[in-house]
């Protein structure tokens, strides 16, 4: 029913609940797998990165620094190769949570032996099941809820401008 049918006695509420088109189904649907394909991408970069990295070599560290309002940051000096490297994880996967630790604290560092300024705070054994973890939040809990919301948003018109006149 259009608004100036006889038949359609409310107006506003037919501009609120308007019916979706074919095309804003579509849309509600292929925005977020388009984000959620790019953070599995970055995810599996992050695997392979991390793969190529390999061997790591374990040593003692010591913290030196910790922002933990800052994506859990913090620094640990550790010795590599006869050199003192002082710096943080090689990505978000390779760092414990931050409130666990304090500054002056030994911790386990395993370090690349291909490039000793890359990192892991945590055992290398865990990082390809932190990451594929992270994917699969991203595949089966992000997208249906991101999909969800809006297909609801523009089903009801969520994301319009409303009319401030109208009452």
């Amino acid at each position: 029913m259009a608004r100036s049918d006889p038949r359609c006695k409310n107006a506003q509420l037919y501009d609120t609940i308007a019916f979706m088109t074919a095309r804003d189904t579509r849309l509600a649907f292929v925005l977020p797998a388009v984000l959620v394909s790019a953070l599995a991408i970055s995810g599996w970069f992050d695997l392979k990165s991390f793969r190529g990295r390999q061997p790591f070599v374990g040593t003692e560290g010591r913290v030196t620094a910790l922002d933990c309002g800052n994506h859990g940051s913090y620094l640990v000096r550790y010795v590599a190769n006869a050199q003192t490297i002082t710096g943080g994880a090689g990505g978000l996967q390779l760092k414990r949570d931050c409130r666990q630790l304090s500054i002056g604290q030994d911790v386990q560092v395993w370090y690349s032996a291909n490039d000793p300024a890359y990192a892991s705070f945590v055992d290398p054994e865990e990082v390809p099941g932190r990451i594929k973890s992270e994917i699969a939040v991203a595949i089966f809990a992000f997208y249906p809820i991101a999909a969800a919301a809006l297909y609801l948003g523009i089903r009801f018109k969520l994301f319009t401008k409303r009319n401030p006149q109208r009452v």
